[in-house]
């Protein structure tokens, strides 16, 4: 099991570009990032919200992936979405 310097298991965070990625080809860097964090025993997370735009751009897109999607995201841990509030007072300081 891969772990931190704190001897905390380490976790890896994938957006929604990552998932679609992976599902569409399991050749790809995205798919090889999943397969090493599973060899690895890291802890898989995503957003439920990234977790959504993936499933549907996976279902719009590329249906025939969509068994695919499913299977990978099986493994996956959902963060805690942070309060919409705070989330549009930190875009309100980015400098886009």
């Amino acid at each position: 099991m891969e772990k931190d310097q704190e001897g905390e298991k380490i976790k890896v965070f994938l957006d929604a570009s990552v998932l679609v990625a992976a599902a569409l080809s399991p050749k790809g860097g995205s798919f090889r990032v999943l397969a090493e964090a599973a060899v690895r025993n890291m802890r898989l997370r995503t957003s439920r919200y990234a977790y959504e735009e993936a499933e549907r751009n996976v279902r719009e897109k590329y249906p025939h992936r969509l068994e695919e999607f499913y299977h990978l995201v099986q493994f996956f841990v959902f963060t805690i979405e942070p309060p919409k509030k705070l989330v549009k007072d930190v875009l309100a300081v980015i400098d886009f």
